[in-house]
């Protein structure tokens, strides 16, 4: 698994700090904590992956760091980015970080492609806007940037528009458009959706890339395969919560949260050794108007306890250095409340 891999760059700070991130949305019934309380660490030449049913918190944890969150949504707590609190930057200074120091690739390269301007247009507006190029030089980079993606023909795919091309060759535009102006850090919000497996490998290939070339990467996925392919360490979210954490090789090989058991059970599973898996988890995930008292997971846990339905665990990081936030797992005699 990918958790053994080792960071290029040895850093005694880490590239991207996250703390007590909540981001928050006002209704009638009060607020509501659409993210709540996420914390983390990323380093340079790590990837970490977010998983996690719909409506968890995955993805709008990503746009909050970004600062994309909707405008109704009110982000609280800490986003360190080498050294700079980004939290209350200005909008002005924010747009300075992003394509050029952090960048996001999307989710759908459909919505983050402009069907209006040709590849080798929209390529080239980041080159000229972070770096103040002129329009050839704007154009030699973006031929690049086809290159570094393995796009074949590049210089034919410049001039042509994102219906022109196939739902894999978009992605990889997508990624050129993030990784064009070299940035420290990439999030990236389900960038193998929809794809066939072997684009989808090809796909992950230039993500580790990437990694291997020093960027951090911060991954939000539903596939842990892609995770246990790719990244370093794993959150498992679910509620807006961190119910885990951890080493990918560790959580994935020994989980210690029943959620992060019944994800992995509902992955098939095709080995003859292996136990029954593709097992749906029963129930479905809470109303985040009316979340139940306690631990929000527990109206579908296996291990459900009386302490469950009556109290919020916290996340405990372990001696090991995972974190868990569950009543039912075994008490940790080293174990500290919440990441540092």
């Amino acid at each position: 698994m990918s958790g053994d891999h080792q960071d290029p760059r040895d850093q005694s700070e880490p590239m991207l700090r996250v703390t007590s991130l909540s981001t928050v949305f006002p209704s009638p019934a009060g607020t509501v904590a659409a993210v709540d309380g996420v914390s983390f660490s990323l380093s340079a030449g790590q990837t970490l992956g977010i998983v996690g049913e719909s409506g968890s918190g995955k993805s709008l944890t990503l746009y909050s760091i970004m600062g994309l969150q909707p405008d109704t949504a009110r982000v609280e707590g800490s986003i360190l980015f080498e050294g700079r609190e980004l939290l209350g930057l200005r909008d002005r200074d924010l747009n300075r970080l992003r394509g050029q120091r952090i960048a996001l690739v999307f989710q759908d390269p459909m919505t983050a492609l402009n069907p209006y301007l040709t590849i080798e247009r929209q390529l080239s507006e980041v080159l000229q806007y972070h770096r103040g190029v002129s329009r050839s030089e704007a154009r030699a980079g973006a031929l690049e940037a086809l290159r570094r993606v393995h796009i074949p023909e590049p210089e034919r795919q410049l001039d042509r528009y994102p219906h022109q091309l196939s739902g894999g060759m978009r992605q990889r535009v997508v990624i050129a458009m993030a990784m064009i102006g070299g940035p420290a850090l990439l999030l990236a919000d389900e960038p193998t959706t929809a794809l066939d497996v072997t684009i989808q490998a090809e796909i992950l290939d230039l993500l580790a890339e990437q990694r291997d070339g020093g960027t951090a990467i911060l991954l939000v996925t539903h596939d842990l395969g892609v995770v246990a392919r790719l990244c370093d360490r794993v959150i498992v979210m679910y509620a807006g919560r961190v119910l885990e954490e951890g080493d990918t090789g560790q959580v994935f090989g020994r989980p210690l949260h029943p959620y992060t058991e019944a994800l992995l059970a509902a992955v098939p599973r095709l080995d003859e050794d292996a136990p029954p898996a593709g097992r749906a988890i029963e129930g479905q995930p809470p109303d985040p108007l009316a979340l139940p008292d306690g631990c929000a997971f527990w109206p579908r846990c296996s291990r459900v306890m009386p302490a469950c339905r009556r109290d919020r665990p916290d996340l405990v990081v372990r001696s090991d250095g995972r974190a868990v936030a569950c009543h039912a797992v075994a008490p940790d005699p080293l174990a500290s409340e919440d990441r540092p």
